[in-house]
Formats: C-alpha cells, sequence, structure tokens
C-alpha cells in the first residue's frame, strides 16, 4: 500500500503542473471534489485501480508516476528526485517544435544563461531536485521561442539551448532509471538539432542530446551572445 501522504503530494504537484484545480481534475477523472482534497492532504488513500487509472488519465501521465513505486518511501533522500519527473514528461509530451505548450516565456537569453549558469552545474552535482524544478518550465519557454522566434538569433539560441536542455533531461530520466522517458528527451533533442545551424560537428549541444543513452561524459554548453551592433 503507497504512503498516503507522498502520494497527495504527487497528486497536488502533477494537478498544479497541469494547471487544473482540484473541480477540473474531479470532472475529467468523474470523482469527487472532496475525494480528491482529502487524497491530497493524506486524509484518503488512492488505491482503487480504477480510480488510479481515471486520475492518472486526466493527468495524462502514467500510473505509476501518479501512485509512484518503490522510489515513493518516507525517505525524502530516496523520493524528492523522482518528483520532478512527472512534469518533465509533460513538457516533454505537450510540446513540439512548432506548437508550444505555453503563451508566455523568459528572454531567450535568459534562458540561455540558466540552461549554463544553473542547470549545467545541478547537472554535474547531480541535484535531480533541483533540475526538476528548473528544466521542464525551462523547456517550455524554449518551445517557445522556436516556434515564434523574435530573430534568426534568437531561433538558433533558443535551437541549441533546446538541445541542451533535452540533453539533459534526457541523462536525468537515465540515471533515475525511466529509460522510456530518457530515449523521449533524446529524440526531442534530435528533433531540434536538425533544425540548429551548428558551428562545427562536435558542438557541446550536439553531443548533449545524446548524454542520457550514453557513457559519453557531458561538455558544458558554450556560452552564447547576441552579437553587439
Amino acid at each position: 500500500m503507497h504512503d498516503t501522504e507522498t502520494t497527495g503530494a504527487r497528486l497536488r504537484v502533477l494537478r498544479r503542473w497541469r494547471g487544473m484545480t482540484l473541480t477540473e481534475l474531479a470532472g475529467l477523472a468523474g470523482v469527487s471534489v472532496s475525494f480528491l482534497s482529502m487524497v491530497e492532504h493524506g486524509q484518503r488513500m488512492l488505491d482503487r485501480r480504477s480510480h488510479i487509472a481515471a486520475v492518472a488519465s486526466a493527468l495524462k501521465v502514467s500510473e505509476t508516476e501518479l501512485v509512484g513505486g518503490p522510489h515513493l518511501s518516507p525517505d525524502r533522500l530516496q523520493s524528492d528526485p523522482h518528483m520532478g519527473i512527472p512534469p518533465l514528461r509533460v513538457a516533454l509530451q505537450t510540446n513540439t517544435l512548432t506548437s508550444p505548450a505555453v503563451d508566455r516565456a523568459r528572454p531567450v537569453q535568459e534562458l540561455a544563461d540558466e540552461m549554463a549558469d544553473s542547470i549545467w552545474p545541478l547537472r554535474r552535482a547531480c541535484d535531480y531536485v533541483q533540475i526538476g524544478h528548473l528544466l521542464p518550465p525551462l523547456i517550455d519557454e524554449l518551445h517557445l521561442h522556436v516556434a515564434q522566434p523574435a530573430d534568426e538569433f534568437s531561433h538558433r539560441l533558443a535551437l541549441e539551448t533546446l538541445v541542451e536542455a533535452c540533453g539533459c533531461a534526457s541523462a536525468m530520466a537515465k540515471s533515475l532509471n525511466y529509460m522510456d522517458l530518457a530515449y523521449l528527451a533524446a529524440l526531442r533533442g534530435e528533433d531540434a538539432e536538425v533544425l540548429a545551424p551548428w558551428p562545427s560537428p562536435r558542438h557541446p549541444a550536439r553531443q548533449c542530446a545524446r548524454i542520457g543513452l550514453t557513457a559519453r561524459r557531458p561538455t558544458p554548453p558554450t556560452r552564447r551572445r547576441r552579437p553587439r551592433d
């Protein structure tokens, strides 16, 4: 039987990431609002198979991601790194290079700097808790810049940074043993790579796209800045 507090917290994270209210999720899943509220607060178990399947389907995640597996233990050091997997999966599944899932984004240079200055150091430190907080929204926003670039430089920078982000997503998923997600992230990176005008065959971002599925040591991305006029 799964821990009620952990399952409830996971449900709340997934629901908020999907931007749903309790009422909206309850309507899609065919359960009562009060039932979902009690599950989120650890007052009820989510243990009936039909409920698990309905809620997971409404959230567009797997049943395992909703109720967890062996990693969902009271030990926060063991369970917390896995909390970033559902939103990461949502980001990779709901975005395409022509149809982003969000309609607002920070400046693309700010996103590239976050990738280089924050996420890459966290990747080297294997801090998957913080990566799980930063990477999904970064992937969302980069897709918006790829689909609706302000200019050629922004388009190129968004593509290169997206390949790096997908490579890190693939590596994180592989390390946590979500091999299907690691493969999906690598494919998303390769999709962006096809459109990116790489300056050389061994550009760091090109290597990064395959980190999650190979044993190659990750190479930090080269910082890129808009050229001065």
